[in-house]
């Protein structure tokens, strides 16, 4: 190539956005937005920026967000999952089965994690190779999932935990952090 046509390929490269052409797009719009409601909070109330209110709001928002992050990922792929909360019950029941029968801590976590993950690869396999709708896939399995729950744990929960597992609990502070 020429050094005159590496030059007109270089002319004709897009010029960066201007940041008031950023801020107009709808990414910049929203953090404006965000920005504006909390310097508006932090003026309005003296106690907004107090390092309790700043940890007990992450902490609010944290256990939500572990479950809303994956269900806003679904629907904009335009699916739905509405067996979450069957899946979450019938992996804590699977938790306390091995918890009374003597399992340890780490091996508690796997087994919650494992029958999540079976649950929802039951789910997505369902949904992907037999191209059903997720709707309709979702509600079934949450039917299923809550009633092996209930059938096999019945109204009793579970009456013993691990002490590592105890520890992991709404109002935790560490070191002065809420958890």
């Amino acid at each position: 190539m020429s050094k005159i046509m590496m030059s007109e390929e270089m002319k004709s490269a897009p010029a960066a956005p201007s940041p008031l052409r950023r801020l107009l797009c709808w990414e910049g719009f929203l953090l404006a937005v965000t920005l504006a409601v909390f310097v508006v909070n932090a003026l309005a109330s003296p106690y907004f920026l107090n390092i309790w209110n700043l940890s007990d709001a992450t902490f609010n928002f944290t256990e939500k967000a572990i479950i809303v992050l994956p269900m806003a990922m679904l629907i904009i792929a335009r699916e739905i999952d509405l067996s979450v909360a069957s899946t979450m019950a019938l992996s804590s029941t699977a938790m306390g089965f091995c918890a009374a029968a003597g399992m340890d801590t780490p091996l508690l976590v796997a087994v919650g994690l494992g029958v999540g993950l079976l649950c929802g690869l039951f789910n997505g396999i369902l949904v992907t190779r037999f191209n059903l709708s997720s709707i309709v896939i979702t509600i079934g399995t949450m039917s299923l999932y809550r009633g092996i729950t209930y059938h096999s744990a019945g109204r009793q929960g579970a009456q013993s935990l691990p002490g590592q597992l105890r520890l992991v609990r709404p109002g935790l502070r560490v070191g002065g952090a809420l958890f």
